[in-house]
């Protein structure tokens, strides 16, 4: 196994404590560039650029998990963060910081404009929303194949649940928090909104962790569960569940399936066709029903199927044979990752240390452990990173990183990274060699 060491670190400063899931990279503010968010379990929400904390939000909540991405449909990243109490706080961090500039912007004389703004901003939400509290974990992509993006949130009551953003044409002021912007960048009607659910999907066993898988043009939700077992969820709502006379409102009933699968066939397939209702209760008479399908991978092999053994999952692994990335990597906490595609094991590998994360880039396996070790497998072939201290949590992603000596904006450029965050309120942020 080859060892390389970490060098060239950018190390960011923050204060409480972090629950696993609460951080992300990410453009916030649609400029091409990635910033680095984290969020506290004493309800602050930071967000950084090269080394400096360049906004926050605070009095939040315990947040459970962030994350970036086009939440509302209107090709523009929103930062969404959720909290362990039940709160689902949506950012326009563009918008805010467009206008955090304009009021630090000061010019004199024949000088160049100056922003003479030294600490972060606060901002605000601009929609704060109550769902189902005990949220652990946070996915944006489209699930159900509409071309919309939906919210997918793993809750540590053996749930899963589904959410999507319909506009609205009444204001629902006791759930909006107004940000004090102009709304030129992006129209107050867009947000004049909330999010939906959608579906939800209660197991037998605990959910340890959630990941989105693409195959065959859908996108499949990977629920890993303990001793090793995947259940995997794949919906598809037919084209004519579109209405005609409400562009852009997809209309798909929240439907529940308990998936307590006793069988230990190697697959169990479930196929259950939701009602004819709208999320709204309206009854949609010329509509499609969209098909659900939850398939249940065992993978057995030796002590995998130790219920006491906690898993993490990813998805669009690249297979065995190079050929596709429709594969997925599962890891326990006893350190074995594991290659399969369905219910069929490709590879298997072992380490000595207990995983607490797992990743996947550019198709390629990236596993954190509590202590540090940190594996990157390409293929079948694992390289090993040292990082030296315990760590909270773990993540991969671009981040926007000054190039040689020079000191303007203009020479960031987006660079693959690796994030660790210590339990003594320090982040470490390391460029991953090419891969």
């Amino acid at each position: 196994m080859r060892t390389l060491s970490l060098v060239d670190c950018v190390v960011l400063k923050f204060s409480g404590s972090i629950l696993k899931n609460a951080i992300c990279f990410g453009d916030v503010d649609n400029d091409g560039l990635s910033e680095f968010i984290i969020g506290t379990s004493e309800g602050e929400l930071n967000i950084y650029r090269e080394d400096q904390c360049i906004c926050a939000a605070t009095e939040l909540g315990t947040i459970a998990a962030v994350a970036v991405g086009d939440l509302l449909n209107i090709s523009k990243n929103v930062l969404v963060a959720v909290t362990v109490e039940g709160w689902c706080h949506v950012f326009d961090v563009e918008s805010e910081l467009a206008s955090l500039d304009q009021a630090f912007l000061v010019t004199e004389g024949d000088s160049p404009p100056q922003f003479l703004r030294t600490e972060a901003s606060m901002i605000w939400p601009y929609h704060s929303q109550r769902i189902p509290p005990n949220t652990k974990s946070l996915h944006l992509g489209d699930v159900n194949g509409d071309g919309l993006i939906e919210m997918v949130l793993g809750l540590t009551d053996r749930v899963v649940r589904t959410y999507q953003w319909k506009q609205e044409s009444h204001d629902d002021s006791d759930e909006k928090h107004e940000a004090g912007t102009s709304g030129d960048l992006c129209p107050a009607e867009i947000f004049d909104g909330r999010l939906y659910g959608m579906n939800k999907w209660e197991f037998a066993s605990q959910v340890g962790s959630i990941a989105l898988h693409e195959q065959d043009g859908l996108v499949s939700i990977l629920v890993s569960q303990p001793g090793g077992t995947v259940k995997r969820i794949t919906e598809q709502i037919s084209k004519k569940v579109l209405s005609k006379s409400t562009p852009g409102v997809v209309y798909s009933s929240g439907s529940t399936i308990t998936s307590s699968v006793t069988s230990r066939s190697s697959i169990s397939r479930e196929r259950r066709k939701s009602s004819d209702h709208d999320i709204h209760g309206k009854k949609e008479s010329d509509s499609s029903l969209n098909t659900i399908a939850i398939d249940y991978y065992t993978l057995d092999i030796n002590h995998m199927n130790n219920q006491n053994i906690s898993c993490e999952v990813s998805g669009n692994i690249t297979s065995a044979n190079g050929l596709d990335h429709d594969s997925y990597a599962v890891a326990t906490l006893d350190g074995t990752v594991i290659i399969a595609k369905e219910n069929e094991i490709q590879w298997s590998f072992q380490v000595d240390h207990q995983i607490m994360s797992l990743h996947q880039v550019n198709g390629n396996i990236l596993a954190c452990t509590w202590d540090g070790e940190t594996y990157l497998i390409q293929g079948k072939v694992p390289t090993r990173f040292h990082f030296e201290d315990s760590v909270a949590t773990f993540s991969p992603g671009l981040y926007a990183v000054r190039q040689g000596d020079s000191v303007t904006g203009d020479d960031l450029i987006n660079q693959l990274c690796m994030a660790y965050v210590t339990f003594d309120e320090k982040v470490y942020i390391y460029p991953m060699p090419s891969i």
